[in-house]
Parts: structure tokens; C-alpha cells; sequence
């Protein structure tokens, strides 16, 4: 079960012109996310529940802007975290930050990401860098299929950000429902919404979530090759004048297997989550 919030604490964003978002260089967006993860240990583990409590903080910085994107950094700044066998880290804490798990973290924190806020979908992603390691590699199999590759390190940061802006399709009134789907490193998403309400500018809307596909995470040169089926349902508050997204409440049911070394490994988990922003 994961909890997730963000808090997030915003200067200079200014109002949405024909759905376009407007924010000002200068401003700051601080993130928290408390999180629980519930899952099934493996059987040669011994079995049993898994259970791992944490909260993350993190600060967006818009510096800048092109003529498509705003331009900022993400850095995160503070991790907390607590296992189900009381066994705890607190990257503020220097003997944390000494031990295995800290040294494994150090690159998620106190490390500036470059990232982009598109200016017509609010849509938020790391900046192109062409001298790092892509996110997702597309590579030829054996048999002629394609397969993506993620970059384990990138992969912990993604969804940190990404969900600070909704922009509601325009003449979309109460009850009103629409889906968009994708595909994004050998993941198909479908997500599903609906406009509840809307109460002095803040819209109320619904969604649920399909997320299914296969892909291959590289960890200390070893190939670990995932399939992903999960569901989940949830609502959202949004500023629909600023965009700006105050609440996201969500659960969500992961199942799945890891193939890693000759092993397949299931996957089972289930996720709750709660963001704030303000």
C-alpha cells in the first residue's frame, strides 16, 4: 500500500490564457511525498507482508523559458524511509547517508535535474541531456521485437514532478468524461476521467488507470526483465484557473512478474496515495 503527498508551496504562477499555462522565472515549487508500500515477499524470503513507510522532499525551480516549455531544475533535498522491520534512513543523518541504502541514494539527492513544463499541456519531463543515459533505450531482441531498457536511477525520480499541472480540455462541463492513452517505454496506458464538479475554480475530477506492458531494468550490469499489469482509480483537485493541482487521492493494484537471472520472481502490491499541493 503506497501513500503518497505532495506539498507543494508555489510563487509566481500567474493564470492560463486559452490553455496555455503562465508562470513567472523565480518561482519554487516545494514537493513532499510520504509514502507506505505494501507487497508480498518472495517465498525463499520467507513470505509474509513487506511493508515500507518513507517521505521524500523535493523543490522544482522555474529559471527560465522558451518559446514551447518553461524551464526549471527538480532537486531532491530530503529522504525518509522505514521498513516493516523497524529498520529506518534519513539522508539528513550522516551515518544514513554512510551505510549501503545511503550511498545507493546519494544520486537522488542534492542533485539538480534539468526539466521542462510545456506551456500548452502543462505536461512536465526531464530536459534532453545528450550526454547522459536515456531513461528508456529502444534495442532489437533476438527475434526481431523491440525492447526497452530503463535507466534504474532515472526511473526513482520520474513521477516525482511530472504531475504538478491538469489542464482540463477546453468546453469540458460537469459530467463530462474523456480518455487519453499512450505508450511510454513499453508500457500501454489508458486513463480514464470525468469532471465531478467544480467549486469556486477548483475542479473536482475522477479518473482510473490501465497500465500493462514488459520492460527491462539494467541494475549493476544485471537484466531484470518486468511484466506490469496494474489498476487504479482515483480524484484529483485542480486549480482549473492556474492549473495548478492542489489534491491527488488514488489506489492502485500492481501485479506482475520479474524474470531476473533465470528466476521469475512475482510481483504483487498495493498502492494507495495522497498529494497535496499548496
Amino acid at each position: 500500500m503506497k501513500k503518497i503527498i505532495f506539498i507543494a508551496f508555489s510563487i509566481g504562477i500567474l493564470s492560463v490564457n486559452a490553455q496555455r499555462i503562465k508562470l513567472q522565472p523565480g518561482g519554487k515549487i516545494t514537493i513532499t511525498t510520504k509514502s507506505t508500500i505494501v507487497s508480498e515477499k518472495p517465498a525463499e524470503m520467507g513470505g509474509g507482508e513487506n511493508k515500507i513507510e518513507s517521505t521524500t522532499t523535493g523543490i522544482i525551480n522555474i529559471t527560465g523559458e522558451n518559446k514551447e516549455s518553461y524551464l526549471g531544475t527538480f532537486t531532491g533535498v530530503r529522504m525518509i524511509s522505514l521498513n516493516g522491520d523497524g529498520v529506518g534512513f534519513d539522508s539528513d543523518k550522516k551515518k544514513d547517508r554512510e551505510s549501503d541504502f545511503g550511498k545507493m541514494m546519494a544520486s537522488n539527492i542534492n542533485k539538480a535535474i534539468d526539466i521542462t513544463v510545456n506551456k500548452e499541456d502543462g505536461s512536465t519531463s526531464e530536459k534532453e541531456n545528450k550526454n547522459a543515459e536515456p531513461f528508456v533505450k529502444e534495442e532489437d531482441d533476438n527475434n526481431g521485437h523491440k525492447k526497452s531498457t530503463h535507466n534504474q536511477s532515472i526511473k526513482m525520480t520520474e513521477n516525482i514532478y511530472e504531475n504538478a499541472f491538469f489542464i482540463i480540455p477546453n468546453e469540458k462541463k460537469t459530467g463530462d468524461k474523456w480518455t487519453v492513452d499512450k505508450s511510454e517505454g513499453g508500457m500501454e496506458i489508458i486513463k480514464k476521467f470525468e469532471l465531478k464538479s467544480i467549486t469556486e475554480n477548483i475542479a473536482t475530477i475522477d479518473f482510473s488507470s490501465l497500465r500493462k506492458g514488459t520492460y527491462t531494468n539494467e541494475n549493476n550490469g544485471i537484466q531484470m526483465e518486468t511484466f506490469i499489469d496494474s489498476k487504479g482509480k482515483g480524484t484529483i483537485l485542480v486549480n482549473r484557473k492556474t492549473t495548478l493541482v492542489k489534491k491527488i487521492t488514488s489506489s492502485t493494484e500492481v501485479d506482475g512478474t520479474m524474470e531476473i537471472m533465470g528466476r521469475s520472481i512475482p510481483i504483487s502490491k498495493n498502492i494507495t496515495s495522497e498529494t497535496i499541493f499548496e
